[in-house]
């Protein structure tokens, strides 16, 4: 727990009363402490007593997990992250006997070429060339826990171990959608492609093995090589990156390495994002993935009568712990789940009142187009039309003066929302647009309606991030 507070031996001295050389007597075993030095500690490290009495806990040393720009970082910080795997393990296990022990399914790829690596997996996992949804979904139930690492380790990029016969893997929140998704996908890359190593120094090489498996995995050769023209422009990418929810560099990287276009193209692109500001902000990003595990533990947590201060108290740690590993993943509402109402844990006293503030869970669909552009949204249905074949149904979705449409079923894996380039009236390229859209879909077999929204929920999905209830009107509503 000290490495998790990222204290030393003498600044646990000083939070303590105690010091700092009896507190390493303590660690090493060579003495130990009587019942107001453990209250002291425990109040200081913010965990029970009985914590510190209780069994041990899992540690892990360095070379344990897999750390980038490792030379970059101190010892300090590596057994900090080290020590929040040990904390990670508690929670994990602690919920497995009640609610979420999923079996572990992943593939030991050892000796295989990242791209070979990604389509083995894709072909055991049925994702064909379909672009995956939801990464942190798709991880989870094949047996992976995933952890904020932001959280606890804020200058600690994104990392993974395995948590006994757990695998895991340490997220950044201070990224972007795109980011975030591609850093699961490359960790993932190294528990499958690097299971047992040692990772007491960093390696280069298999730093860009695990990129490639991400790129490889989240763009498919066959997908990518079959909607993407050589001459396609920065703009155009922009558009495209929708279909694998990525970044614009990620797929132009991606583009060159499967030979859609070469290195002057690459080169070309790379300067004119970088022009445009794209390199640290892009336009159109996806939205942050939730958990499926953790919306699943916070509701049985509140589904039971109980809170996470109970849980915590359990586990023997602050309630504030538990709640960072859970909830920044976490988006069902959870309002009843409050943390401290003038309680303590143990003979901690560590009152506080907050609550958990979670958003509502974002709707599994994927957005193609751009707002506002009519060209773009009309050209992103002809690919979503001419690749994936036409929609059953095509929902209008008006809110004032702006109309977009989502498309479902029929050829598409998952609802689709063409953004809102559509404007209304009676001349002018968005109505122009609009009518030649509904004569489109009617030409290819889908069924049209139309529904009114009001000007919050078209905010939202001008800002891609629908959710579950808002397709739910959409889907209900009936057509005027």
């Amino acid at each position: 727990m000290r490495s998790v507070r990222g204290l030393s031996f003498a600044e646990l001295g000083r939070v303590s009363g105690l010091a700092g050389t009896v507190i390493s007597k303590f660690e090493s075993g060579i003495a130990l402490p009587v019942a107001q030095e453990e209250e002291a500690l425990a109040a200081a490290l913010r965990v029970s007593v009985s914590f510190l009495n209780g069994p041990d806990v899992p540690v892990y040393r360095n070379g344990q997990a897999s750390f980038r720009a490792r030379s970059t970082l101190s010892l300090q910080t590596i057994d900090a992250a080290l020590a929040m795997m040990s904390l990670a393990q508690l929670v994990s296990e602690w919920f497995d006997k009640t609610v979420l022990d999923v079996p572990v399914e992943l593939p030991d790829l050892r000796g295989e070429t990242p791209e070979h690596a990604a389509e083995m997996v894709r072909a055991e996992w049925g994702l064909g060339a379909k672009g995956v949804n939801n990464v942190i979904h798709l991880i989870e139930t094949k047996g992976v826990r995933v952890f904020p690492v932001d959280q606890m380790a804020p200058n600690m990029d994104a990392f993974c171990g395995w948590m006994g016969h757990r695998p895991a893997v340490f997220l950044r929140r201070g990224t972007t959608g795109a980011r975030c998704r591609f850093d699961a996908c490359h960790e993932l890359g190294h528990l499958l492609l690097h299971r047992g190593r040692d990772w007491t120094r960093g390696d280069a090489q298999i730093e860009a093995e695990a990129d490639a498996f991400a790129a490889a995995f989240l763009m498919p050769r066959p997908a990518v090589v079959a909607l993407v023209s050589p001459r396609v422009s920065i703009m155009d990418l922009v558009t495209l990156k929708a279909n694998w929810k990525v970044s614009v560099m990620a797929l132009n990287r991606r583009l060159r390495d499967v030979g859609v276009f070469g290195d002057r193209r690459y080169v070309e692109n790379v300067k004119e994002a970088s022009r445009r500001g794209w390199r640290s902000s892009e336009p159109d990003d996806v939205p942050f993935e939730s958990s499926l595990v953790w919306n699943k533990a916070v509701d049985h947590v509140g589904r039971s009568g109980s809170s996470i201060e109970k849980v915590a108290s359990e586990i023997g740690l602050d309630a504030s712990d538990v709640e960072r590993m859970l909830t920044s993943f976490v988006t069902t509402s959870a309002s009843h789940l409050s943390i401290g109402q003038g309680k303590s844990c143990g003979r901690i006293g560590w009152a506080r009142e907050a609550k958990i503030i979670v958003n509502p869970i974002l709707a599994d669909v994927k957005y193609a187009g751009r707002d506002g552009i009519t060209q773009a949204c009309r050209q992103a249905m002809q690919r979503i039309v001419e690749s994936q074949g036409a929609p059953d149904e095509a929902v209008v979705v008006s809110s004032g003066s702006s109309r977009a449409f989502l498309l479902v079923g029929g050829g598409l894996d998952t609802d689709t929302v063409i953004m809102p380039g559509f404007g209304n009236g009676y001349t002018g390229e968005g109505p122009d647009g609009f009518e030649w859209a509904k004569a489109y879909l009617v030409e290819h077999g889908a069924s049209l309606r139309e529904v009114e929204v009001d000007e919050r929920l078209m905010a939202r999905l001008r800002k891609r991030g629908l959710d579950v209830t808002d397709v739910e009107l959409i889907h209900g509503t009936r057509a005027r």
